[in-house]
C-alpha cells in the first residue's frame, strides 16, 4: 500500500510529460465507484469483521489501487478526518468480494465504519455508506469431553471432569447446568433430564472439578452430562455422557410396634450403613435420635403429618447432628415436637430444642419442626434455637420445604438459629422468644 502510494507522483509525471509532448492520451479522472453495501458480517469481544464488493479503476471496471478505511465511535461520514483509519488488504477486481477483520475494539461500543477507495490516478471515490457494529463475546466454552463418574455409596455418585474456558479452552467461565436421567441424554431431551444442584462455579481453564449427585435410586442406571456457560450467556454443546449402574442399597424398616428391621429409630440409625436408607412407617415414636455422622436417608414413608418423632420423654434436641454430617445425611418427611435441646456448656443453657447441627450440614427437607421449647433454668443464662440451632464449618446446611411453627426460646432465635445455610421455600410462624430478639430466626 505504501509503494502504491510512493510510485504515484512518478507515474503521474510521466503521463503529464508524454500528454505535453502532442501524446493524445487524456489522463484518467475518473474515480474508483463508491461502496454501497459495506457491512458489518461478524463481531467478537474485540474484533468486527466486514466485507464490500470490490469498485473498479474507473467506476465498476478495472482494479482500483488502495482502500481508506476508517472506523469511530461517532459518525464517520460526518468526521471523516477524526476518524481513525484501519489498514485494510488491497482491492479485488471489480466485482470481487473483500473483507477485512478490525480488532483492537472495546466490547460493548457502538462502532461505525465507512471506506474510501483511491486508484492508481490519485482520484477518490465518493464515501462509502456506514456500517455499524457492536463487539460483544460470541465465542461458547468448549464442550467437556472427560466426563466421568463413579459409584460413592449405593444412591450416591461423584462426577469429575477438567474445567473448560470461558472462550473455548481459554479463561474461566460463568456457570454450570448439570443433568442426569435414567436414559440418555441428548440435545433434544435435554430439558426433560433433572437438574442438579452446582453451588459452585467454574475454576481456570484445564482445572479439574468434581461434584457429588445425592440422593439417587440404587440398583438404576443413571446417564449424565453437562452444559457450560460464560458471563454473556454463550452455552457450550453438551458434554460427552457419562453412565453408571447404581449398587443395591439396604432399606431398614422401622415400625412402631418395633417389628420392622431394627426395633426403634435409632436402633435402626446405628445399624445403617453409607448410602441406605431408614424408613420410618407412619406413628409417634418417642425417641431422641443422633445421627452418628450417617451418610443415610432418615425419611418418613408417608410424610411428617403421620410420623412423628417424639421428644416428650427425653433430655436433649429430638435430633441431633454433631459428627461432621454433610449434605450426604438426609432428614426428611418427619414431624420433629416437644424436644427440650442439649445443654453445651453445662450451665443449662438449652440450644436447637427440635434439632441440633453442631459442625455439621445435613439437608433437612420436608419436614414439620413444631412445639420445641429450648427453656433455660432461673437466672441469666441464654438459650437458643427453639426450632433448629445449626453451625457448621464442614458443608453450607440445607433447609427447604420445611414448617417452622410454634416454637420457643428463652433468649435468641425461637423458630430457627443458624450459621452457613442454604434456606428456602420454608413456612416459619408463630415461633417466639422470652427476652431477646428473632422471633422467627437469628443468624450469625
Amino acid at each position: 500500500m505504501v509503494r502504491s502510494l510512493s510510485l504515484l507522483p512518478v507515474a503521474l509525471g510521466l503521463v503529464v510529460a508524454f500528454y505535453g509532448c502532442g501524446d493524445t492520451t487524456k489522463p484518467d479522472t475518473t474515480p474508483p465507484g463508491a461502496i454501497k453495501d459495506l457491512t458489518v458480517t461478524a463481531v467478537a469481544n474485540t474484533t468486527a469483521t466486514l466485507k464490500w464488493t470490490a469498485p473498479g479503476d474507473d467506476g465498476a471496471k478495472g482494479r482500483a489501487a488502495i482502500y481508506d478505511l476508517r472506523v469511530a465511535t461517532f459518525s464517520v461520514i460526518a468526521n471523516w478526518n477524526l476518524a481513525s483509519r484501519v489498514l485494510t488488504p488491497l482491492p479485488g477486481p471489480a466485482g470481487a468480494t473483500d473483507s477485512t477483520m478490525v480488532s483492537g475494539l472495546e466490547e460493548g461500543l457502538a462502532y461505525n465504519f465507512a471506506m474510501r477507495t483511491h486508484d492508481p490516478a490519485g482520484n477518490w471515490s465518493d464515501m462509502s455508506n456506514m456500517a455499524e457494529g457492536v463487539p460483544r463475546d460470541t465465542i461458547p466454552p468448549a464442550p467437556i469431553t472427560d466426563l466421568a463418574v463413579r459409584l460413592e455409596t449405593p444412591i450416591s455418585v461423584v462426577l469429575s471432569w477438567t474445567a473448560p474456558g470461558d472462550d473455548g479452552h481459554v479463561g474461566m467461565a460463568f456457570s454450570y447446568d448439570v443433568r442426569y436421567a435414567q436414559s440418555p441424554i441428548t440435545e433434544a431431551t435435554w430439558g426433560g433430564a433433572t437438574q442438579a444442584e452446582v453451588s459452585f462455579a467454574p475454576e481456570v481453564a484445564g482445572t479439574g472439578q468434581e461434584l457429588t449427585i445425592w440422593p439417587l435410586q440404587s440398583q438404576t442406571v443413571y446417564y449424565f452430562a453437562l452444559k457450560t456457560t460464560d458471563e454473556r450467556k454463550n452455552t457450550s454443546g453438551p458434554s460427552n455422557v457419562a453412565q453408571i449402574q447404581t449398587e443395591t442399597t439396604h432399606v431398614w424398616r422401622i415400625l412402631p410396634d418395633g417389628s420392622g428391621d431394627a426395633p426403634t429409630v435409632q436402633a435402626g440409625i446405628d445399624s445403617a450403613g453409607n448410602g441406605d436408607l431408614v424408613l420410618v412407617e407412619p406413628g409417634t415414636y418417642y425417641e431422641n435420635v443422633n445421627l452418628r455422622g450417617k451418610e443415610i436417608h432418615l425419611k418418613g414413608d408417608a410424610g411428617p403429618e403421620v410420623t412423628i418423632l417424639d421428644g416428650t420423654y427425653g433430655d436433649s434436641s429430638v435430633v441431633v447432628c454433631d459428627s461432621g454430617e454433610t449434605n450426604r445425611t438426609i432428614i426428611e418427611g418427619l414431624t420433629i415436637t416437644h424436644g427440650k435441646g442439649t445443654d453445651l456448656t453445662g450451665s443449662g443453657g438449652r440450644y436447637g430444642a427440635g434439632i441440633l447441627c453442631l459442625d455439621a450440614a445435613p439437608i433437612i427437607r420436608g419436614n414439620i419442626i413444631q412445639e420445641n421449647r429450648a427453656e433455660s433454668p432461673p437466672g441469666n443464662i441464654w438459650s437458643w434455637g427453639g426450632g433448629i440451632s445449626a453451625y457448621s464449618s464442614v458443608d453450607v446446611l440445607v433447609l427447604e420445604d420445611n414448617v417452622i411453627a410454634d416454637n420457643f426460646a428463652t433468649s435468641n432465635a425461637g423458630g430457627l438459629d443458624l450459621g452457613k445455610c442454604l434456606v428456602r421455600r420454608n413456612v416459619i410462624r408463630g415461633n417466639m422468644t422470652g427476652k431477646g430478639d428473632g422471633g422467627g430466626c437469628t443468624c450469625i
